[in-house]
């Protein structure tokens, strides 16, 4: 099963979105069987992203009998861009590339967040207002049909 984070860049103060994330997480561990492997999808930029990552490895120690991969879905392959991301890297297991070799560089990102999209058989969202990367990724995923679970 594929899974697709995504949420705002910035999360207020105060917030419960980090302990929502987590239980929507150990919820998609809980109904995979033994066996079963899960597929998150992380775009690796902003608060929701990083905590997003620490919630799949912290419900990856707890559910051992679950194959899980946490990739970082990247939109550039360039030097510089890897040396920006290095550290957040060591959240991930590894990254992928979507194929955005002929996609102009201002798209990158939204090209990459529909892709994440569509892989998806469920979406994790963390969508507080209606504007940015993350609303128009649940917009696209509620026309795609997709299942979402909302915090």
């Amino acid at each position: 099963m594929k899974i697709t984070l995504c949420g705002h860049r910035s999360i207020p103060r105060g917030s419960t979105a980090e302990q929502e994330l987590e239980k929507a997480v150990r919820e998609i561990f809980l109904r995979a069987e033994r066996g079963d492997s899960l597929t998150f999808y992380c775009g690796g930029y902003g608060q929701f992203d990083f905590m997003a990552a620490r919630a799949v490895n912290a419900a990856r120690a707890l559910f051992k009998d679950v194959r899980c991969e946490n990739l970082l879905v990247t939109p550039y392959i360039t030097e510089s861009h890897a040396r920006s991301m290095a550290q957040a890297m060591t959240l991930f297991d590894g990254t992928v590339y979507p194929p955005l070799e002929n996609v102009p560089y201002r798209l990158c990102i939204a090209r990459r967040n529909r892709w994440m999209i569509e892989q998806a058989d469920i979406v994790v969202a963390y969508v507080k207002h209606a504007r940015g990367g993350a609303f128009s990724m649940l917009e696209y995923a509620k026309r795609r049909g997709k299942t979402i679970i909302s915090i």
